[in-house]
């Protein structure tokens, strides 16, 4: 019922959002899900650094999560408004807040792009110094880190309208999620 449901939606969104945890892929697959498209595509993160004229880790240390959320929030929102196609990479807790969520489901397709702890713990084992939000509970592996941060989004990224395993090739994962998304169905 889900797919049904899903598929009637995307007819209406041409827009999509890529979502899900850090070392899912969300920028690497973004970028060529928007060239085959042939649509705009835009990284939430790198458009944030430019924002606040500084990096994340930056942003983080200086003034906060909070901080950081608020200025993400307010440019995603901006983008919502925009029409025409694009695809957005969000930030892996960008959709947590309820009305967030909401509001970007009701004018973009927003697919969730899924791993295992295990997998993205191999993936974001070099970068943990860029990952401000990997480095506590400092007396947890990154793995146990990732699963209890995980573990707290779930029932969020349950809540997009679809999800896409990132675990297999990047072709694969490219190619499920132009499967999720479809913009041109029936227009």
């Amino acid at each position: 019922m889900r797919s049904i449901i899903g598929a009637m939606l995307a007819k209406r969104r041409p827009r999509l959002l890529l979502w899900g945890f850090m070392g899912t892929g969300k920028t690497t697959v973004g970028r060529l899900v928007a060239a085959a498209r042939g649509v705009p595509f835009v990284d939430l993160d790198a458009m944030i650094e430019t924002d606040v004229g500084k990096p994340l880790v930056e942003l983080f240390a200086s003034d906060g999560e909070a901080a950081f959320r608020k200025v993400e929030a307010r440019i995603l929102r901006t983008w919502l408004e925009r029409e025409g196609p694009y695809l957005v990479a969000l930030g892996g807790g960008a959709l947590l807040d309820d009305d967030l969520r909401r509001a970007a489901k009701e004018r973009t397709w927003v697919v969730a792009l899924d791993a295992p702890a295990s997998v993205l713990a191999g993936r974001l084992e070099s970068e943990q110094t860029k990952r401000p939000l990997l480095a506590e509970p400092a007396d947890l592996t990154l793995e146990e880190r990732i699963e209890a941060r995980l573990a707290t989004r779930r029932t969020a990224y349950d809540d997009a309208h679809d999800k896409v395993d990132a675990t297999g090739s990047r072709q694969s994962v490219v190619d499920a999620i132009l499967r999720a998304w479809r913009p041109n169905a029936g227009t």
